[in-house]
């Protein structure tokens, strides 16, 4: 894979603009809280919207390989289907895992280790059960975690380090909350 040639994160972008928003924006425009209380000193790097070694266009490439198919990844005991949702990509969603993703929330939990290469990716539904996002996140052991949150049409909102998705997913001394939300 091109990413770990170039030793290069889900979810999906959790913010709703279509620029990155790197760590530190106000999100007053994300609809996304910009102080959720949450610690977020993770000692990953930040966004700083400049992707100067390629990193980020290598992890959107394979999140964007892997949007027509994700549907065939397999889901966690508990949280098959669509389920109800309290976290803000809507009030139902559906989440699927690659195989490293299952095999490590398996061992660990979902806010256990995430070897690098986990994958998620979560359709979030409005109130009718329509499509309104798809949230991804891929990890790489040397950026981070990468969000993507696609539009249903799979074109790409936001994506790269997004406050709003470090708050929730990344709260210090958890490698990159997987667990349903």
């Amino acid at each position: 894979m091109f990413r770990t040639a170039v030793l290069l994160t889900l979810f999906a972008g959790c913010s709703g603009d279509d620029t990155t928003k790197p760590t530190g924006s106000t999100g007053s425009d994300t609809g996304m809280p910009t102080d959720t209380g949450m610690p977020t000193d993770t000692g990953m790097p930040t966004d700083t919207g400049t992707d100067t070694n390629g990193v980020e266009a290598a992890l959107q490439a394979e999140l964007d390989a892997e949007l027509p198919n994700y549907q065939a990844w397999g889901q966690i005991a508990g949280w098959e289907g669509v389920v109800p949702s309290t976290g803000p990509h809507g009030p139902t969603v559906q989440i699927w895992y690659n195989q490293l993703a299952i095999d490590a929330i398996a061992a660990g939990g979902a806010a256990g280790p995430q070897p690098d290469g986990s994958m998620s990716f979560k359709e979030g539904y409005d109130a009718k059960g329509d499509v309104t996002a798809i949230f991804a996140q891929v990890k790489d052991d040397t950026y981070g975690w990468y969000y993507v949150k696609y539009l249903p049409d799979h074109s790409v909102e936001t994506s790269g380090r997004v406050q709003g998705c470090i708050d929730c997913h990344e709260v210090t001394g958890v490698d990159g909350y997987l667990a349903p939300q």
